[in-house]
Parts: structure tokens; C-alpha cells; sequence
């Protein structure tokens, strides 16, 4: 299959040896620095599962000092990692009530890991599994986990710093919104069939991942809004020189909230995607023209079909697009 579903974090590869192991990933959190360690199979009783009842709560922009010598180990392998943590354990708790960066720094003599963990579960919970700390990548929410851990039996004393970073700034494609359908401003446009075409290679990428996604679409972009009646649908079909990709979003910034998706052919062949108004007032949704592939673009026509009416809301963006292509 020529494409790979990549999600927004990807284990980063360092050209393994037989023997050899890095710090695995998932969800919004990566390791801050990946570290070569030989793989020894954990002991071959795992005593129990991991124990949060007593973790310690933490906060952001604060540090932690604790000691695992003499601790209970609880657990000795994680879901995420193929490392032997035999060495015993400290739970702490973070809990984030809204979408937040931050990364955690671990310090210690001993040969000590940092696990994270969405979920009080060894292995459907882990994160990450890192030598030095951990970092987000994307913002995140919710209540996580972080382990500091043995690797083979060590223990010691340790240090961990929780650091909030700031969130970036939100993608917004609003200045660069197209209206391709004629009519004056506020207008009702018939049921029936329309044709444009256009170029994403002027673009920029705005739009790479959503949870309804089959593939990372890092292709140039570009977005078209329409205004839908009460009950109005539309029809789409793309044909691109690049391999296209369609969203339909109800935003033109982040965040972005998938209403349809496609991306079910190779370059060269239409893609086509729906959508529908159930709702009982006006609504205003973006098509957004991708491709796949890094930087990727190229020319595309576009047909649509409207049933039900839509409404032009953006008379100047029309001149503009008859100006533009």
C-alpha cells in the first residue's frame, strides 16, 4: 500500500541493531530524548499490576523529589516499551482540564525511567517509556500518569520537574477562504450542478490531521465555504493531478471539526465526499482541497451538486476566484 496511517506521534527510528531498543510512543506525548538500550527480558514473573491508590498529585511548574530505594515493584514491563523495569516504582497523577504543552524532566544518579500513562494499566495505558523525560508534541487533556521506574533493579533518588510549554499558535485559514459559487451576497443558490477548478500549488498546508482520518494529508490546501439551508446537502467530486484528499470542516480555524472525509483513491482519480444539514438553521462548513505526501499539490477541477440550496455569503471571494484561475 503506497500510503502508511500516521498518527500525530510516530516512533522515531535510529537504525536498530539486533539487541537494541529505543523509547516507544503514543498519543499526544513523545520521549525528549531517545536512548539505545541493550533488551533484557523482564524477570520472568511479573509480581503484580501497577498501583495507583497512593500517587502522588502534581501540578505544572513544580518540582519533585523522591527515592525508590527499598519501593515495592509492581511491575516490571510496560505495554509500549520492550525495557526490563525490575527495579520498584513511584506513581504521581497530573490531571489537565483543558488542552495544555508541558514537558517533565527526570534527574537521577541511578539508572532510573520516566513512563507515561494515560490510564492506571501497564500496558493499554502506556505512553511512552523515556530515559531522561518526556515531552508533548500537540496539546493534550485529561488525567496522566508518570512512573519513575528501574531499569534492570536499579533504584535511587530522583528529581522530576513538570514544566508547562506554551500552546501554538492556531492554524487559521480564514484570509485565504474561497466562495466559489455565483450569486450576490446572502443569495440562495438553485438546486443543481457546478464546476471550478483550481491549484493548491499557490497554497499553503493548514490541514494534516483529523481523528476521522484514514491518512496524514500534508499536502498544500485549500478552502472553499458554502452555507447550507436547513435540510440542503452537497456533493462533491474532486479529480487532481496530485493524490487528492477531501475534508469537510465547520471551521475555517483551529480547531477543526471533522463533518466528512475521503481520501479513497490514487492520484489522477476522483474522490468524492457528502454532506448533509440536519439541522434546523443555517449552517456554514468549508471544503478543503488536499492532497497526501509532504508539500504535496497540484491543479484540480471540482463538481458539485446542491440539493436544497445554498446560500452565497462572500460576493468578493467569487471575483476572486474567477481572477485567480
Amino acid at each position: 500500500m503506497r500510503k502508511l496511517i500516521l498518527l500525530s506521534l510516530s516512533a522515531l527510528l535510529l537504525g536498530l541493531t539486533a539487541g537494541a531498543a529505543v523509547a516507544q510512543q503514543k498519543g499526544g506525548i513523545s520521549a525528549r530524548k531517545d536512548v539505545v538500550k541493550d533488551i533484557k527480558a523482564p524477570p520472568a514473573t511479573v509480581k503484580a499490576f501497577l498501583d495507583c491508590t497512593n500517587a502522588t498529585p502534581v501540578v505544572l511548574d513544580a518540582s519533585y523529589s523522591g527515592d525508590t530505594t527499598g519501593g515495592v515493584n509492581n511491575v516490571s514491563a510496560y505495554g509500549c516499551s520492550t525495557w526490563d523495569e525490575s527495579g520498584p516504582e513511584a506513581v504521581f497523577v497530573l490531571n489537565l482540564t483543558g488542552p495544555t504543552m508541558f514537558h517533565v524532566d527526570l534527574t537521577s544518579v541511578a539508572d532510573l525511567d520516566l513512563v507515561a500513562l494515560d490510564s492506571c494499566d501497564e500496558d493499554l495505558g502506556c505512553i511512552v517509556v523515556a530515559d531522561t523525560g518526556i515531552l508533548t508534541n500537540s496539546p493534550v487533556t485529561g488525567t496522566f500518569y508518570f512512573v519513575v521506574d528501574g531499569y534492570a533493579g536499579n533504584e535511587g533518588a530522583f528529581t522530576l520537574d513538570f514544566v508547562q510549554d506554551p500552546l501554538p499558535i492556531p492554524v487559521d485559514a480564514c484570509a485565504e477562504v474561497i466562495q466559489p459559487l455565483p450569486g450576490n451576497e446572502g443569495d440562495v443558490v438553485p438546486p443543481g450542478t457546478y464546476a471550478f477548478s483550481g491549484d493548491t500549488c499557490a497554497s499553503t498546508n493548514h490541514l494534516e490531521y483529523l481523528a476521522c482520518a484514514d491518512y496524514t494529508e500534508a499536502g498544500l490546501d485549500e478552502f472553499f465555504e458554502f452555507t447550507l439551508q436547513p435540510g440542503a446537502s452537497i456533493d462533491v467530486m474532486v479529480t487532481s493531478t496530485a493524490d487528492g484528499a477531501l475534508w469537510i470542516v465547520d471551521a475555517c480555524m483551529e480547531p477543526f471539526g471533522c463533518l466528512a472525509y475521503a481520501d479513497a483513491s490514487l492520484t489522477g482519480s476522483p474522490e468524492t465526499i457528502s454532506y448533509i444539514n440536519t439541522g434546523s438553521t443555517q449552517k456554514t462548513v468549508f471544503l478543503v482541497v488536499d492532497s497526501w505526501g509532504d508539500s504535496s499539490c497540484g491543479t484540480f477541477t471540482v463538481s458539485i451538486t446542491i440539493n436544497g440550496g445554498v446560500v452565497a455569503v462572500d460576493l468578493p471571494s467569487w471575483g476572486a476566484l474567477k481572477t485567480r484561475f
